[in-house]
């Protein structure tokens, strides 16, 4: 009997492995590099060709379109002949046969490199580089680029110097790095920084550097290129050092970071916010995540007038109100334990009326408030 239901199962795998066969592995891209932004991806096949997949809120895919994608779309124009791509924070760039530099996606402070500020879903022209670049890297919101004979050139944002060109003013086309015009052959960024080995294997910083990440012993920014030191001039401050200021800070009731609780003469360390947000037309225009509604919590307006409407000056007519949809995380200071989710929403319920967030508005025509649409980076 034990037999016969050993050979009747095995009659059955036969028949279902032929009557349901596998099915085929879904096709694997091929590619010989890849970069990432803060939430999108590209990659160059053997071809020259660029896709890329991921948010697209800025058209970073480079598509035409601003639809996010969780497949790889092929990047408009660039299907053979590129030979390096790099991405930043919200946008993308390439160089192209013959090596011209192309960018698209987010272009607030010029970081497309083509003259203007206005975000593209489509690769632009990089002003200038049309030629002779051999190698491309992008900062969070800032591109540099080796072009030919070892020069560096760098395009975008410059609040903390990190264009290389002795001031602190953004560039929307490339300018030339201070000291760096020739003999280059290595360049990399960080978010707000960027470095480059010259001739003779020096490496050399300039930009953000509140963290040491300059190299030169020191943690004030540069707008130029500064030496690497072969050892640092100072210890930089270990993490209890900085454990114990903050502290200290939090300590103090006057110091920025602690807030009264109502009801009470005693203080709490203030907790910190941080946000990623989109400008949406409307609420009904996209639902909220769960996350999302913590951030309606966090910035309420005064009077909420009804939802999604404001009133339009000098008429009855409503408009729908721009609003920001935000994923924030409430992080607790280190003198304290993280605060449960319930705390979190109590302490935010607790703010005083009369203190309304930042990026709060008044409404044409009415005593209400609403968010002022800003623009908002991670």
């Amino acid at each position: 009997m034990k037999r016969l239901l050993l050979s009747a199962l095995a009659a059955l795998s036969l028949v279902a492995a032929a009557c349901f066969p596998d099915p085929p592995p879904l096709p694997q891209p091929d590619y010989v590099q890849v970069a990432a932004g803060t939430a999108h991806s590209c990659g160059l096949t053997p071809e020259g060709s660029v896709e890329c997949w991921g948010e697209n809120y800025y058209g970073q895919l480079g598509n035409g379109t601003t639809t996010d994608s969780s497949v790889p779309v092929q990047v408009d124009g660039l299907t053979s002949g590129v030979t390096t791509i790099t991405a930043g924070a919200h946008h993308s760039c390439a160089i192209t046969a013959g090596g011209a530099v192309r960018c698209w996606g987010e272009n607030y402070y010029g970081q497309l490199g083509n003259g203007t500020t206005t975000d593209s879903s489509v690769p632009v022209q990089v002003d200038g580089l049309t030629s002779g670049v051999t190698t491309i890297t992008a900062g969070a919101r800032h591109t540099c680029a080796i072009t030919a004979g070892g020069a560096v050139r760098c395009w975008g944002e410059n609040y903390y110097g990190q264009l290389g060109n002795g001031t602190t003013t953004d560039s929307s086309v490339p300018v030339q790095v201070g000291g760096l015009t020739s003999g280059v052959t290595t360049i990399t960024a960080g978010a707000r920084h960027t470095c480059a080995i010259a001739a003779g294997g020096a490496v050399r910083c300039w930009g953000e550097n509140d963290d040491g990440q300059l190299g030169n012993g020191t943690t004030t920014d540069s707008s130029v290129p500064v030496q690497v030191v072969a050892s640092p001039a100072a210890s930089p401050p270990s993490l209890a050092a900085r454990t114990t200021r903050v502290r200290s800070q939090l300590a103090d009731p006057s110091s920025a970071g602690a807030r009264t609780i109502m009801g009470s003469s005693a203080t709490a360390p203030r907790p910190i916010r941080a946000c990623r947000c989109r400008l949406m037309a409307s609420p009904a225009a996209s639902p909220l995540s769960p996350q999302d509604s913590i951030s309606r919590v966090l910035s309420p307006p005064a009077e909420p007038p009804s939802a999604g409407v404001t009133a339009t000056s000098g008429s009855s007519a409503t408009a729908p109100r721009p609003i920001r949809a935000c994923r924030c995380r409430l992080m607790a200071s280190p003198a304290a334990s993280p605060p449960s989710q319930p705390a979190r929403t109590t302490r935010v319920r607790q703010l005083p009326p009369e203190q309304p967030s930042a990026g709060d508005g008044t409404i044409p025509g009415s005593s209400a408030t609403a968010p002022t649409p800003t623009r908002t980076y991670p």
